[in-house]
């Protein structure tokens, strides 16, 4: 079930989007689904506007980025029939069909995000699937976040290849993070989070989530929280599994790595 963002006063504004678009791409119905999902976020400016996606992949080149929202739901799976109509067990998917990104950039904003798989996102840099700034208040509901790497030599502080965020609050309910990756070659390497990272004082909550398989390799310097890295701010976890998630010394020759929480860490004030 998703917690939707509902207006207080005027009409919610629903639009509609496919992998292909449909009729006219106006977004207004099935019939003419947008194929553009940055042009159904940029219609959406009031609280509890609505974008369903039918099922499907949608190839990215780019970040969808959400910048100054203040309710926009994002609701997957939807076959495609009806205003909304009924939902499908098929996936909508945002995956990288190339170059080096990240998937979807939220700041300033109010967001639920319902039944997508974000997944392949890679990128020199924090939060390669997900990256949540200022202060933005977001739900995550039955979503996949998977496969997302940051691969470097270069030097530097990386936080969350799943899922970033940096203040504010963030409520993730009976999703999965899978496989996503931190491997630094540098020296100077530093990585948080390889599958979510919270910093900056977030209120968090993880209900009924799945980390499987997330895995952070450093060669010298810190590497903290395979499945899970937070600090300060709050944490809740319940219900959730760890499986299988990694912080590790990933490389011959290294020197005395500082690797701690494979599962989950917590720092600070959290």
């Amino acid at each position: 079930m998703c917690i939707l963002l509902l207006p207080a006063t005027s009409p919610a504004l629903d639009r509609y989007v496919s992998p292909t678009g449909a009729g006219s791409k106006d977004g207004t119905d099935w019939a003419n689904a947008y194929s553009n999902i940055q042009q159904a976020v940029t219609d959406c400016t009031g609280v509890g506007d609505r974008i369903f996606f039918l099922y499907g992949t949608y190839g990215r080149i780019a970040p969808l980025s959400i910048q100054k929202k203040p309710g926009l739901n994002l609701l997957g799976g939807y076959q495609g029939i009806g205003s909304p109509g009924a939902l499908t067990n098929v996936d909508s998917i945002l995956n990288r069909a190339s170059g080096t990104i990240r998937l979807l950039d939220i700041a300033s904003s109010t967001v639920t995000v319902c039944r997508l798989t974000i997944q392949n996102g890679s990128l020199i840099a924090s939060g390669v699937g997900v990256r949540i700034l200022t202060n933005s208040v977001v739900t995550v509901t039955n979503c996949v976040i998977r496969n997302n790497s940051v691969v470097t030599s270069s030097d530097g502080y990386t936080y969350g290849a799943g899922l970033y965020q940096s203040g504010g609050q963030l409520t993730v309910l009976a999703t999965r993070f899978e496989t996503n990756t931190m491997n630094y070659v540098s020296w100077n390497s530093h990585f948080w989070g390889a599958g979510a990272a919270c910093v900056g004082g977030v209120q968090a909550r993880f209900e009924g989530c799945a980390f499987t398989g997330n895995d952070l390799r450093i060669k010298h310097y810190e590497g903290y929280g395979g499945g899970l890295y937070v600090s300060d701010g709050s944490l809740v976890v319940t219900n959730c599994s760890f499986v299988n998630n990694t912080a590790r010394d990933g490389y011959a020759g290294s020197t005395a790595p500082d690797c701690l929480g494979g599962a989950i860490h917590v720092t600070g004030n959290a």
